[in-house]
């Protein structure tokens, strides 16, 4: 299943008060994650991608996504055991207009992993 969320980040959100957006995603593996930094946020928009207060994405904790025009293709995995709030949290210090950061996820849920171990795709 894919999903996706879009987070505005307005000019100026802090390091101490990001802007959030949040996705439910059922149980199972994200296997696959994009991210999308359009023109214009020139470095200066940093993002990362939490479960609750953990961050996940990117797994080191003290580094952050941030890019110009770019698209992040990441292929890590995250296992939930059960359905889970994921966070886009992203702030802009330093900028004078709003961005907006994409992130899209692929989840393998339980059924359908279920289903792939009895051969039926």
């Amino acid at each position: 299943m894919h999903y996706s969320i879009a987070l505005t980040v307005p000019a100026g959100s802090t390091v101490e008060a990001p802007a959030t957006e949040s996705v439910n995603l059922p149980a199972g593996i994200i296997e696959h994650t994009t991210l999308i930094f359009p023109p214009g946020c020139s470095r200066l928009v940093k993002a990362c991608i939490k479960d609750g207060a953990n961050q996940i994405m990117p797994k080191n904790a003290a580094v952050k996504y941030a890019e110009d025009s770019y698209s992040f293709e990441i292929k890590e995995f995250y296992i939930m055991d059960v359905a889970t709030d994921i966070t886009l949290s992203a702030s802009s210090v330093g900028t004078s207009y709003q961005h907006v950061i994409t992130a899209h996820f692929d989840v393998k849920g339980l059924e359908e992993m279920a289903m792939a171990r009895s051969g039926y795709y």
